[in-house]
């Protein structure tokens, strides 16, 4: 009987080790995916709009295409605010956080400005330019 039990307690175990390395590895493979998806988007933008490029341009050709964004608080890569494009969401697995939402971040600079200059009132102005386009992801 003791040995029944014992080998029942095993096998127990044993599958919740499974499930558990069952459900990492699918994790981890969704997670893949989803980076190969946002990759391919940020692609797509680096090769539609070139670095240097007029905000005002950059917005224009988002515009036409008809793709929402959004001016970001962020910092960015420049002295000039940055605008978003919201391209998904990834589950976060941690306590202090639902979601990962996932941006394309087209950063902005302004030449005009001196370096550590305010960066002025949003959405941007005129003279900033698209420094860099990258992802950024943002925990709610």
């Amino acid at each position: 009987m003791k040995r029944s039990w014992k080998l029942k307690a095993l096998v127990a175990i044993g599958v919740l080790v499974g499930v558990w390395a069952g459900y990492q590895l699918y994790s981890h493979i969704q997670q893949r995916k989803r980076d190969r998806m946002y990759q391919s988007v940020l692609n797509q933008y680096r090769q539609d709009l070139r670095l240097g490029m007029s905000r005002i341009a950059v917005e224009e050709y988002l515009n036409s295409h008809h793709i929402r964004f959004a001016d970001a608080g962020l910092s960015g890569s420049g002295n000039a605010w940055s605008d978003e494009i919201r391209i998904g969401t990834d589950p976060s697995g941690r306590i202090d956080c639902a979601n990962w939402e996932v941006y394309i971040a087209l950063d902005f600079d302004n030449p005009s400005r001196q370096p550590g200059e305010g960066k002025g009132d949003p959405p941007g102005e005129p003279e900033d330019v698209l420094k860099n386009i990258r992802v950024y992801k943002f925990c709610w």
